[in-house]
């Protein structure tokens, strides 16, 4: 019984249903209204929908009917740089790496961006998260920075490849500043972002479980010497910020309130 309640709190940690729970008593004593329990996991539309991307971007939006407002995603500037020495990016071209915040303790996958990319004349970032530590992963190339926190949006600015789990956010966040991704999609969401980048031509996907040092170089290399990537990752980021960002999403609750 005992070990089936640890199951459960640990579920519920990694879902963040504590946070939405807290979130959803916050906002009832705010606006003194009832919410639906997991009120931020329904399915389903509502009168509104808001939805934080292009209709680009979106396969098939045609299909979506007038209630859903297509913005883009909501990207504000970066405050938090803290010691990251973001001046030397300037210097080269630069590979960022980094699998997101939950499944990043990639061990055998920092080792072969090691090997695949310590030769090329590139300025390497990567972000290896709080699960592991620099020293757990031996020699580091001399080309790689390295940390457990990395401010992702302004290393985004000065990226030319990044090679990414393809999570939503990140995905948005690459494309939004143009960079081109070799994808690496693991699990919930991430194959089906990852489809969609590759059906509009910015990005390439490989299979984690089968990586090879070659094929992680061959890509890196594709996207790095193809110019193609780098022009549809423009036509992505043109549709994202003609779509109006969070301005145009306040604009239209405004709207829809007042109606």
């Amino acid at each position: 019984m005992k070990r089936k309640q640890e199951s459960l709190a640990m579920l519920r940690a990694f879902l963040g249903l504590e946070e939405i729970e807290k979130c959803k008593k916050h906002l009832e004593k705010k606006y003194e209204v009832p919410l639906p329990e997991n009120f931020l996991l329904c399915s389903g539309s509502g009168d509104l929908n808001i939805v934080f991307t292009s209709s680009y971007f979106q396969r098939n939006s045609h299909d979506f009917k007038g209630n859903y407002i297509f913005v883009g995603p909501s990207i504000m500037d970066s405050k938090n740089l803290g010691d990251f020495p973001i001046d030397t990016l300037k210097e080269k071209r630069v590979i960022f790496i980094s699998m997101g915040t939950i499944l990043n303790k990639q061990f055998d996958l920092y080792q072969k961006c090691f090997t695949a990319l310590k030769d090329l004349d590139v300025k390497v970032v990567l972000n290896i998260g709080r699960k592991l530590t620099v020293e757990q992963l031996g020699n580091v190339p001399d080309n790689f920075i390295i940390r457990n926190y990395v401010p992702q949006l302004d290393v985004l600015r000065q990226t030319d490849v990044f090679i990414s789990h393809c999570g939503m956010n990140s995905t948005s966040e690459s494309l939004y500043f143009e960079v081109p991704l070799v994808m690496l999609p693991m699990t919930n969401d991430q194959p089906i972002v990852a489809q969609r980048v590759k059906e509009l031509g910015a990005g390439v996907i490989l299979d984690i479980q089968q990586l090879t040092v070659e094929n992680l170089k061959q890509a890196v290399s594709e996207v790095f010497q193809n110019p193609i990537y780098k022009e549809n990752a423009k036509k992505i980021s043109r549709s994202f910020r003609d779509a109006g960002g969070y301005l145009k999403a306040a604009d239209e609750v405004f709207k829809f309130t007042r109606s």
